[in-house]
């Protein structure tokens, strides 16, 4: 027993730094394998753009609507989906509100420095955000149209000129998937429209994301061909 403390008194005289040092990295690397872990994984993530407000209960119901038409892609036994949310108020909302405020007379109360950092959000999902099927107001649509982010419908389903909003994108409302789950998807607004981003250059590049983005192409052709007869 002696010789075995004087083991150990030895190697802590000379290795305690080494051991210290190895026994942090252990404890980090254990930390993030468990997040890693625990962490939810989605079979799909969804982006709404807009000025409708919309409470947790509601966007599960959004979330339950759509998995409806996804599917379980990653095999985990349920189908998961993600709704990244981006409230930003319209030019016309904005006057609205100052118009009200202007009316109480009282001072309008708005964050626009949220809504610039909100903005700059959106700008990057859009340019290499997760998110593909995007569900957007007019308004965010705009922003963004002309710069080729989204992709043909007709290249994704057999879909009428005249039920397009433009060559691009649908409006949800008149899809009769919008219709048949009305009253779960009417928070997002009656001008959201529907659009699938291109797939941005890095995953296209990666044969695991170019495999997932097939999902998302599936995921919009079920949404505009979908039919409850």
């Amino acid at each position: 027993m002696k010789k075995f403390l004087k083991w150990i008194e030895n190697y802590w005289y000379h290795y305690k730094w080494h051991t210290l040092i190895a026994a942090f990295f252990i404890v980090i690397g254990a930390v993030c394998l468990g997040q890693m872990l625990s962490r939810e994984s989605y079979d799909a993530y969804l982006m709404y753009a807009g000025g409708s407000y919309f409470t947790v209960n509601e966007e599960q119901a959004v979330l339950k609507a759509f998995s409806n038409i996804a599917e379980d892609y990653d095999g985990n036994g349920k189908c998961s989906l993600c709704l990244t949310k981006l409230i930003v108020l319209s030019e016309e909302q904005l006057e609205q509100a100052r118009a009200q405020a202007k009316t109480e007379d009282s001072a309008l109360a708005y964050n626009f420095q949220d809504r610039r950092e909100t903005l700059e959000q959106f700008d990057f999902e859009i340019m290499s955000g997760k998110s593909y099927l995007c569900l957007l107001s007019e308004d965010m649509y705009k922003r963004c149209k002309g710069k080729d982010r989204f992709v043909p419908v007709a290249e994704l389903a057999d879909v009428a000129a005249e039920s397009l909003y433009d060559d691009y994108t649908i409006r949800l409302s008149e899809t009769e998937f919008g219709q048949y789950f009305s009253e779960a998807l009417s928070v997002l607004g009656d001008d959201v429209l529907v659009c699938l981003r291109h797939i941005s250059a890095t995953d296209g590049q990666n044969r695991h994301a170019a495999a997932e983005y097939k999902n998302y192409q599936e995921l919009f052709r079920s949404l505009v061909q979908f039919s409850v007869k």
